[in-house]
């Protein structure tokens, strides 16, 4: 067995497992699970966008956040990135200081892997997302739309991964299903903790 590859799945776990959103709430004071303004229980910057209104800070967390699948990509291979997106949405760290397993649904982790994988996915899944969001624009605000976001996301991912692969001749069809099944599984986590905070 070659324990070389079992090491760098484990590095790359505990790279994904970094949450950056909830060391700098700790650092500058600030919580994200109990802000009025966030519907789930979500380490991740769009909730730090929600709970502090600072777009920059926002900012720093999504790019701390992709710098973790470029920096696996890099230094183990683009296949590593399934590990890093793993620890990112499941982190035993964060578990430790917060007894919550869950904590994201990874889609900054995905952009940085998808960045190093090809960027032309990026630019689809915009495509997409654009459309829907000029179509649906005046739900954009809604309570409903909170609640749904999370599954909209997993849509324009697919969309976006099935324009790409009828498109361009890529042999490697598994690494993004496997990268999209953990973000279903993580949307639909989100979605069940969304609704449960709305209605209590």
């Amino acid at each position: 067995m070659d324990y070389t590859i079992v090491i760098k799945i484990i590095l790359a776990y505990l790279i994904g497992a970094l949450n950056f959103a909830y060391i700098l709430s700790k650092i500058l004071r600030f919580d994200i699970l109990t802000s009025k303004d966030v519907f789930d229980e979500n380490f991740g910057a769009y909730n730090v966008y929600r709970a502090t209104k600072n777009i920059y800070l926002a900012i720093l967390v999504a790019i701390l956040d992709i710098s973790k699948a470029i920096l696996v990509a890099e230094l183990f291979g683009i296949y590593y990135t399934i590990a890093t997106l793993l620890g990112h949405n499941f982190s035993l760290i964060t578990y430790v200081f917060t007894k919550k397993i869950f904590t994201g649904m990874g889609l900054s982790v995905l952009f940085g892997a998808m960045l190093m994988y090809d960027p032309r996915t990026i630019i689809i899944y915009f495509i997409v997302y654009s459309i829907h969001k000029i179509a649906f624009k005046r739900f954009l605000d809604k309570k409903e739309w909170l609640a749904g976001h999370h599954l909209y996301s997993s849509i324009y991912i697919a969309l976006a991964g099935l324009i790409y692969y009828s498109i361009f001749d890529r042999e490697d069809i598994w690494y993004f299903t496997a990268m999209y099944i953990i973000v279903v599984v993580s949307s639909m986590i989100r979605w069940k903790i969304t609704i449960r905070k709305i209605l209590s």
